[in-house]
Formats: structure tokens, sequence, C-alpha cells
């Protein structure tokens, strides 16, 4: 770089830094004192100016407006300043070292998750798969609308909120989107025959019923039903029914067609789900138990392709083993409602897991997915937490897809990580501790990227800083809950396992075992404990806890769905591995039991023997596991969702709402570190690699050619050079930089400043080249145009010849 191009430098990186000045951008260029109110107000000031996206050095804060309802079909939002921002700075940093990247985005309930994360996947698909035209995208718009509709649902705190966790693998193959891939995790399958009062069943009923003509009412039994008449609806309060339902109805339809799914199996299952609602049995005057409800319990058997008869012995008779013997039983009242609403739970959340499946395979190239988990122990258990405080976690052994198949090690993705945002609602349930076991999870990753391996990096390298953050550490928290040998799940299946596994000798034995942790409270109520989350206190009402979690299907039940009892073969595939595992045995019942939620690898229903089935909180757990060691194996991002008001009302600032998210999501200490610690930290030679091109071209080249000049010299001599560049527009330059042992540790406004520079002598570089090549180009181009342009214009110049000597 000559001294033209040095001057030109300087000057480009003095306007850079009078622009970043504005608060707009990034609250750590905040003047004065950064306090909560400071913060507060400049969020509300950026609200009402229409911007709802702030930085806070590396981490991007964004507010729900509660503006417009969400689009008919998926990833139709617009595309905004800052996410454009990051996924190109994301998709950059995965360029320059090839290691993968994860956006998470963290928030409670209602605060734009979902929808920020689908305006992420329409910019990167923009920036890096060839835009929003392509088949690619539309394909994956049309899968994402096809589920979304069976993962969400109205609550009292969000009339759309989202009951699948999502995480979306976009692997990158030369700088694009090579394929995406769509892994679910289900938040509250059992939603589909328990909703009460203002939490809504699933979407997907509401608008079948809404919208189906009566010719297709009359096919799929629903002739005369409505959400009054239809227990599993019934049951919930009405709400106010969008008033787009049918069109969303149709987009649906639309696009399960476009993942060429035929429309009358999903309506057939979910048709008989409902009618299912509809039947009960109870005691009769003899043995045999009572159905109330026989139409809807023939029309379900029609529906399935199944005969009444062997409906009704799958859910009254169980094969019970007993002293080596094999024998039937009648099942009492209570048992064959509760063997009901379990097959109502597999159908339900068995189909949901095919149109997954299915989103993934079509049209799929032979690539495998990275999440994966390892078959040992747990990784958020209490021997593994420290793995994950360190960022670090083993991926030896055996491995075992998370989400349904492998991946080479080699893949690199951009991830975009949309999970259940922390709840807390009126009876909260083993649901929501598993949800706000996710939430804690993920709090718990964002503290040690953020906060902690920061701090222990400096102490670790001895260098001082003058940040003086105090956090909240969580990681005793996740530990009450998910520690293998005294979590509070571990305990739940310890007791499942009983013989007689009682719901109070479940709560005597967890309040013996954490009665001394500061997280953990008892409650005045029998069946009820407390836990201090880091967004709050929540208490659970355990009643339930063992019933929802050994949830299970018996062999009685299944083996009515094979190919000589069903005609219906799309419900048969979602119980193929169960009844495979039956026809080994000549299809004769022994007693056996199967989860709900089946166990997946590779892409097929696996079953697995064992004495006790896989139970809701072991499968949640073994899945949020292996999401965990996807994420600290990349580079991870974070976006804080904050919703703006409770009431989902449209523009409007709650002071007091949005306090309270400030703390829990630790904005306010974010920013102290961000702006007094060193966020950032490169070892020396990557440090150089990138930034040695600020030296001057002369020095760069004599520099460059000492080969036993070590590393930490040539990165004081970029200082220097940078120093000497921004004299004018920054003072106290050393109090952005530090060099430690290993790395040379950089502030957040060092950083910017140092990027900017980079950016800009690449820009003139770029400029530079292309100017030369046009000029090459055009130059050479210019002798056969010269020749070409004479053949057109001889007689023109013999006529202007002629004309010339005649005139003289």
């Amino acid at each position: 770089m000559d001294d033209s191009d040095d001057e030109e430098a300087r000057g480009r990186f003095c306007e850079y830094h009078a622009a970043s000045k504005d608060p707009v951008d990034d609250l750590v260029m905040l003047p004065g004192p950064l306090t909560e109110h400071v913060v507060l107000q400049t969020l509300q000031s950026h609200f009402f100016n229409g911007k709802f996206q702030t930085r806070v050095g590396s981490v991007l804060v964004s507010l729900n407006p509660f503006g417009s309802p969400p689009p008919n079909r998926a990833l139709q939002t617009g595309m905004k300043d800052m996410f454009t921002s990051l996924v190109r700075n994301v998709r950059n940093i995965l360029l320059d070292t090839s290691v993968s990247q994860v956006v998470i985005l963290n928030g409670v309930s209602g605060s734009g998750k979902t929808h920020n994360s689908h305006v992420l996947l329409r910019t990167l698909f923009g920036d890096a798969g060839g835009g929003c035209q392509t088949d690619s995208f539309k394909y994956l718009s049309a899968a994402l609308t096809v589920i979304q509709a069976f993962g969400s649902a109205a609550t009292a705190n969000n009339p759309d909120s989202s009951r699948l966790g999502y995480f979306f693998e976009n692997v990158i193959s030369e700088g694009a989107i090579y394929r995406t891939k769509i892994h679910c995790y289900l938040s509250d399958p059992y939603r589909v025959c328990r909703s009460r009062g203002r939490d809504r069943n699933f979407n997907i009923f509401y608008q079948m019923l809404f919208s189906l003509t009566p010719e297709e009412r009359a096919k799929y039994h629903m002739t005369g039903y409505h959400t009054k008449n239809l227990a599993y609806l019934s049951a919930c309060e009405a709400g106010t029914i969008d008033e787009n339902i049918r069109t969303r109805f149709a987009t649906w339809k639309a696009c399960l067609g476009v993942l060429g799914v035929p429309l009358s199996d999903i309506l057939r299952i979910l048709s008989a789900i409902l009618l299912l609602g509809n039947v009960t049995f109870v005691h009769g005057d003899g043995l045999d138990l009572v159905v109330q409800g026989e139409k809807e319990l023939a029309l379900v058997g029609s529906l399935l392709g199944i005969s009444v008869t062997s409906l009704y012995k799958g859910f009254t008779q169980r094969t019970k083993r007993m002293g080596g013997h094999v024998f039937k039983a009648c099942c009492d009242q209570d048992s064959a409602n509760y063997t009901k609403d379990n097959l109502v739970t597999a159908l339900y959340c068995r189909t949901l897991l095919a149109l997954v499946k299915r989103a993934n395979s079509t049209r799929s190239l032979k690539m495998a997915s990275t999440a994966s988990t390892s078959s040992g122990e747990s990784f958020i258990s209490e021997t593994n937490v420290k793995n994950l405080l360190s960022a670090k976690s083993s991926t030896q052994g055996s491995r075992t897809s998370i989400n349904h198949v492998l991946a080479p090690k080699s893949s690199e993705f951009i991830g975009v990580l949309d999970m259940f945002g922390f709840e807390n609602i009126g009876d909260n349930g083993l649901g929501q501790l598993c949800i706000n076991l996710c939430a804690e999870a993920l709090q718990h990753l964002y503290n040690t990227h953020v906060f902690k391996a920061t701090e222990e990096a400096c102490i670790e390298e001895g260098v001082q800083c003058d940040m003086d953050v105090y956090y909240s550490e969580n990681a005793p928290l996740v530990e009450l809950i998910s520690s293998q040998r005294t979590g509070i799940l571990s305990i739940l299946e310890d007791e499942g396992r009983m013989q007689a596994p009682a719901t109070d000798a479940f709560i005597h034995k967890i309040r013996v075992t954490h009665k001394k942790t500061d997280f953990f409270e008892e409650s005045s109520v029998g069946t009820n404990f407390t836990i201090k989350h880091f967004a709050g206190k929540v208490e659970y009402n355990a009643k339930d806890f063992l019933a929802s979690n050994r949830e299970c299907l018996h062999d009685d039940l299944l083996s009515i769905f094979t190919k000589g009892s069903c005609n219906f073969g799309f419900v048969s595939h979602l119980f193929s591995a169960e009844i495979k595992h039956l026809q080994e045995n000549n299809s004769l019942c022994r007693g056996e039991t199967f989860p709900v939620m089946p166990r997946v690898i590779s892409s097929d229903y696996v079953y697995f023997s064992d004495n006790h089935p896989k139970t809701f909180s072991g499968d949640f757990h073994a899945r949020l596991d292996g999401l965990l060691k996807i994420l600290v194996q990349a580079r991870p991002h974070f976006v804080r969702c904050i919703r703006s008001n409770v009431e989902c009302k449209k523009n409007v600032f709650d002071t007091s709402c949005v306090c309270r998210q400030l703390r829990s999501l630790q904005v306010l200490e974010t920013l102290h570190i961000t702006a007094t610690g060193f966020p950032h930290r490169l070892r020396y030679r990557t440090f150089n690699n990138r930034y040695k091109l600020i030296i001057p071209k002369v020095n760069n080249n004599n520099i460059l050619k000492h080969d036993e000049m070590k590393p930490f010299a040539i990165s004081k001599v970029i200082l220097d050079v940078f120093l000497q560049m921004k004299e004018h527009a920054l003072p106290f330059a050393s109090a952005h930089w530090a060099l430690g042992k290993k790395h040379i540790f950089l502030s957040e406004i060092g950083h910017q400043q140092l990027e900017a520079v980079r950016d800009e002598i690449r820009r003139i570089a770029a400029t530079k080249i292309q100017t030369k090549w046009r000029t090459y180009v055009h130059m050479s181009r210019w002798p056969i145009l010269k020749t070409q342009l004479l053949k057109r214009l001889p007689s023109r110049r013999l006529i202007i010849i002629n004309y010339y000597y005649n005139s003289v």
C-alpha cells in the first residue's frame, strides 16, 4: 500500500469512527455510565423509531413489536439490516476459519425467536443459497409451513406459540448452501389429548375443522362435528379464530403436495385423533368395559382401516406375564382410557416425525447430518458440566444420531437454533420442567462463552483489565435438574422403575436430596416444589410427573396395526419397527411395552429391547444432550430476543416487561464486559495473518522476509502502524488491546476499528484490481474494435477527403 493509499485508508477510518459513535447501532458506543436506565431508554427510543434490533458488541438484541401476523407460508418475512450484517459476518468467519457456525436465539415465549429464525434463514439463502427463487428455498419454505401447523398452538402467554424446537443445519460447500436439514424437538407432545383452558390444541386441528368442504367432511367422517362437541377441543377456551384460517389451510395443503405427501393420509389420522377424544371407557354390569361413543369408535376403525372389534380389544385387553406364564387380562376403565390417550399421542407425534423425515429425505443428496450424540454419559450431567464450562466435549465412542441420521465429521455448517423459551404458566408440569431445563442449558452456554471464557482467559495469561462484572452462574441449577446421580429427572426415572411408583415417594426423595440446594425450595402444597430459574421462580406440580413420564404402548394394541389386521398402509408405517419386532416373534403378544415416542436412528424407527420403555424425560434429555454437543463444537453467535409487552399488543413498549427480560438475559452484564473487557482474543499467528495487510507495502515485505522474527514482534509492528493511522481518531489507544502469553486480547471498539481498517484496505485493493482488469480487457479489445470501425467507415472517409480537396 503506497502513501496515497495510506492517506485514503486513514481518511476512511476517521469517517468510520465518527459514524460508529451513533448509539443507534451499538450500545457499546453509548457515552457516559452504562446503566440499566440508559440501556432501557435507548432501546425504547429505537423501538418507537422502528428499529427493533440493536447490537451489544457481537451480541444482537431484538425486540418483538407484535406487528403483522405471521405469513401464511413460512420464510416469507422481509430481511433486516442487522440480520443481514450478522449473516454475512457468520459466513465470512466460516470461510476464513473452516469452523462451523451457529446462531442461537434465546428469549421467553412470545419474544419472536421463530420469526427471527425465519428472517435469518431467508437472509442466509439470499447471501449463500442463490436467493429466494431457488427450488431449494421454496421446498424448505413448504416443509416449514407443513411442520409449523403441527407444532404451533395458542397458549395463555402467546397466541402463536411454537411447541417445537428447531435446529436448521445448513451444510456449506464452497461457500454456498449445499442442503438444509431440519431437526425438530417436541416439548409437550401430550397437548393433543390434555390441552385445557387458554392453552389450546395444535393449530392444524382448527384449520382443518374450519376449512373442510362438505364433501371432505363426509369423506373423513367429520360431518356434524365442531370445536364444541369434540372433547379434545371443547376443553379449551375458544379464543379468537384467525380470520385467514381457510387461506392458511389451503396454503398448508399446497405445501403438503410439494413434499409429495398424500393429503388423505394426514387427514385420516387427524380425524381419527379428534374422534377418539369422544370415546370413553366405563365399567359396566359385567367384566367387559362399556364404550361411551360407540359411533365414534366405529368411525375411527373405518379411518384407520381396523375392525371395531380389534380396536376395542386393543384398548381393553392386556397380555401379562407371571411366573413364566402368559395370559390375557381385562383392563379397568382408567387403563383403557390411558391406553387410548397414549395411542392418540403416538399417532400425532409419529405423523409429525414422518413429515420431518420426508422433508429431510426428499431431494436429499447422500450427505449425513452432523447432529450426533454420544452413547455414553449425559453431557449435562454432573460429570460433564465441567466440559460444558470449558466449551469442550468428547465425541469419541459410539455415536447415535440426535435427529435420525449420521454425518461426516468434516461437514461445515451454519446452524440456526430456535429452541423453547422460558415458561411459567399456572400449572407447570413435567413439560415445563424440560422446557426450562433447555432454557437453562442454553443460558449456561451463553454464560460460558460471553463471561466465563473471557474471564478465565485473562487470568490464565496474566492480562489486566478493568472489567468487574457479576453474572448469574447457573451451572448448579443445571445439575439440580439433570445430574445423573442426584438430578430431579434421574430421581424421577428411578422412581418410575419401582414396582409401585408413587408421587409422594418421589417428592420425598427430591426434598431430602436437595433440601440444602440454593436453587430448590419446598412448597406448602404437598406435591409441589419450586426452582429458582435464571428468569425467576417457578412452582411445579409433580402430581402427574410419573404418569406423564412412563407413557407407553402395549403389544396388544400395536398388533392390530399389522398388515393382516390393518388395511391403511400409512398408519402401519408409523409403527413399522414395533410391528417388525412383533412379527419376528410370530406376532404373539408377550406383554411387551414400547415407547410412545420412537427412538430413531438412520432415519428408521428402531426398537431397543429393554425391560423398561424409553421415557419422555429420558428422550428429551438425550436429545438436548446431543444438541449441546453440536453447539460446543461450533462457534456461537447469540441473538437475545425480547417481547415488548405481556398482552401481545402491537407497538406497545412495556418498560417493566422489557426490564425483567433484560435482567434475566443479562444484557447489562454483557454490555459491561463488552465495553470494559476484552471479548475478542486471537492467537498471534492468526492475528498477523488477518491484519498484516495494515503494514505499508515496503515495510510489509521487509518484515515478512525475516523468518526468525517472532509472531509476537510482528503483532507489535502491526499495532504500531495501526496506532499511527488512528492517533487522531481515538485517544488512549493502548486501552483497547492487551498482549497475553499466547493471545492478543482486543476490546470491542478495538476489534471493530481493526476490522474497519482491514475492510477499507481490501476495498481499495479490490477497486485497483477491478480497474486494472477492466483496463486490460478494454485495451486488449481495442485493436479488433478499431479494425471493425475502419471497415465500416471507408466510403464516408473517402467522401470527406474528396470534398476537402475539391473545395481547395
